[in-house]
């Protein structure tokens, strides 16, 4: 008999494979999205476009933020927001 064929099994294991989706799920927090869209926009509307004006603009409302223990996934979802602003 195969133990699978039961739909409460079937269920249970969804539901802990649904858990784990869950807890590997990364948030970006709402004050870091926040100072991401207006480092873009500040950065979409400077007469300069130039790498070193989007690093010193984006380096600014970074560094606003005051993270200065904030793990690589949160500095390159600020990046990809602030990058989304800036040339959406």
């Amino acid at each position: 008999m195969n133990p699978f064929n039961s739909s409460k099994v079937r269920k249970q294991m969804s539901d802990a494979l649904n858990q784990v989706r869950d807890a590997t799920k990364f948030v970006v927090p709402d004050n870091v999205s926040d100072a991401a869209k207006a480092a873009g926009a500040e950065f979409k509307a400077s007469p300069e476009h130039t790498k070193e004006t989007q690093s010193n603009i984006y380096k600014k409302h970074w560094d606003g933020l005051e993270m200065p223990m904030a793990d690589s996934k949160t500095r390159d979802a600020f990046n990809s927001i602030a990058d989304g602003e800036a040339y959406s």
